[in-house]
């Protein structure tokens, strides 16, 4: 059916132009929107950043973290890059620069697949030496202010307690930020005046929900953005036949009359 409808507005000329360039007009506006989502997403990132890496300590858990973010950039200029390129393919119906479009298209459409793959690849190796690096610097939490910041900020916002449970600070003493009433004293510590669940459990659900958001996201994305590829060709069928039909007729009208 779908193959059809194709068909027949490469056949009607008008309206496969008149449809198309109108698609592919609304469709780079919405490139824009992706490309400027993309970049405020890195940069949240960016911004959230320091708060594990602190946690994290000496484990650089970032490095695995860096061909997906180049990814992205990469990806988000491509599609500036691109939408320019479709509006100025669409408006002066350059076959060429469709073309070219399309198949620019098509090559951040994979980037942008193969990106999504990545952080779904790489989120066991970030959670493992998040939690690594949680644990072994637990002794230094009275000596280091960048470490005891992040944890005290991670342990209140999300209502935990150590990496496993509460016990990891037994040795230590257990920081104010464990407590569920920060103003008044929890100890002794017990289940009704203290976090008894570990971060680590939580840190996980969260890196392993934003990899999953983030891949269908990338994946959902792709499809919208592989229709406009379709488009693309379409417009570009639609010029070549008009061409050709240009062509036809100015051979007409050179023929000789007898």
């Amino acid at each position: 059916m779908i193959f059809r409808i194709l068909l027949l507005l490469i056949k009607e000329r008008y309206i496969c132009k008149i449809v198309s360039k109108t698609c592919l007009f609304f469709f780079n506006i919405f490139l824009w929107i992706v490309a400027v989502a993309v970049l405020a997403g890195v940069a949240y990132y960016f911004y959230t950043a320091d708060l594990y890496k602190g946690v994290a300590g000496n484990k650089d858990i970032f490095t695995y973290n860096v061909a997906p973010l180049v990814i992205l950039v990469l990806v988000a200029i491509m599609l500036f890059v691109v939408s320019v390129l479709g509006l100025i393919a669409s408006c002066f119906n350059v076959r060429v620069l469709i073309i070219l479009y399309g198949i620019l298209l098509a090559c951040v459409v994979a980037a942008q697949v193969a990106g999504g793959m990545l952080v779904i690849g790489f989120q066991g190796p970030v959670r493992t030496e998040l939690a690594t690096g949680f644990r072994e610097n637990l002794p230094i939490y009275n000596v280091s202010i960048v470490f005891s910041t992040a944890v005290d900020t991670i342990q209140s916002q999300l209502g935990c307690c150590g990496v496993d449970s509460y016990t990891d600070w037994e040795n230590i003493g257990i920081p104010a930020s464990c407590c569920i009433n920060t103003i008044t004293d929890c100890t002794p510590p017990n289940k009704y005046n203290i976090y008894t669940k570990g971060c680590g459990t939580k840190l996980n659900a969260i890196i392993k929900q934003s990899a999953t958001i983030s891949f269908f996201v990338a994946i959902v994305l792709a499809l919208i953005q592989a229709s406009g590829v379709v488009v693309a060709f379409i417009l570009g069928c639609c010029c070549c036949r008009k061409e050709q039909d240009e062509s036809m007729m100015e051979m007409r009208r050179n023929l000789p009359k007898y």
